[in-house]
Parts: structure tokens; sequence; C-alpha cells
């Protein structure tokens, strides 16, 4: 039985497409794998290895700076433990949006100064 995708997943796989689109290649993005069901043996060994809870999404790295997204569905909002760390990211430096959709993201990336190729909305 295959798992279906949530909401979360098409609109994170919408902002994959539209970055793919957008971003120079003198700034680098990925993806911060920390969601999903794990067994508890997999879920201690990520731990072990440095997984942090409540990392946001999407991070960007350009010019020094280093700038995060935590997507979220419409009318989903962060725990407590993800607001922690995007408070705890703010402090040290980082520039943080919470965004439910690709053009959030947009705004997002021009409020945090980040250049596009090309902007989809205005």
């Amino acid at each position: 039985m295959t798992r279906r995708a949530s909401p979360e997943d098409d609109l994170e796989s919408a902002i994959t497409d539209y970055l793919a689109l957008v971003l120079p290649d003198e700034v680098v993005t990925f993806h911060v794998p920390n969601e999903g069901k794990r067994s508890f043996g997999q879920q201690r060994k990520m731990k072990r290895l440095g997984m942090v809870a409540g990392v946001p999404d999407r991070c960007f790295i350009h010019n020094g700076g280093v700038s995060f997204i935590e997507v979220k569905a419409p009318k989903k909002y962060c725990t407590p433990v993800q607001k922690d760390m995007q408070e705890r990211l703010f402090n040290a430096g980082a520039n943080i949006d919470v965004c439910r959709s690709v053009e959030e993201v947009e705004h997002a990336l021009i409020g945090f100064g980040i250049p596009l190729k090309q902007r989809v909305f205005a």
C-alpha cells in the first residue's frame, strides 16, 4: 500500500519545481528531511547522527548568509518545538519565514535578499 501525498508534500514538490526555475547557481538550497514516521531504531539512529527536531524544511545559503523556510499547508501551524528552533536560529543570525504557498516563498526570498533569475508573482 502506497502512502498518499499530503497537502504539505504537494506544496513542497511545487516549491522544489519553482526554486529550480528561479534560483541562480550562487544560491544553494536543500530540503531538510526531518519529517516522516520512523521506527524507534531508525529514530534513535537519526538522533545519534545529529538530526534535531524542529529544524525548518528548507535551507538557503547565499553570500555567507543562511535562511530557512518552514513549509506549512494552509491552516496548519508550527509546533512549539518548531517555534523554539525558529527562535534559536533567528537569534543565531539566520533569516526565518513560514510559508503556505509558492507565492509566499517568493516573497520570503525577496525579503531575505536572495536574488532570483525571475519573479513569477507580482
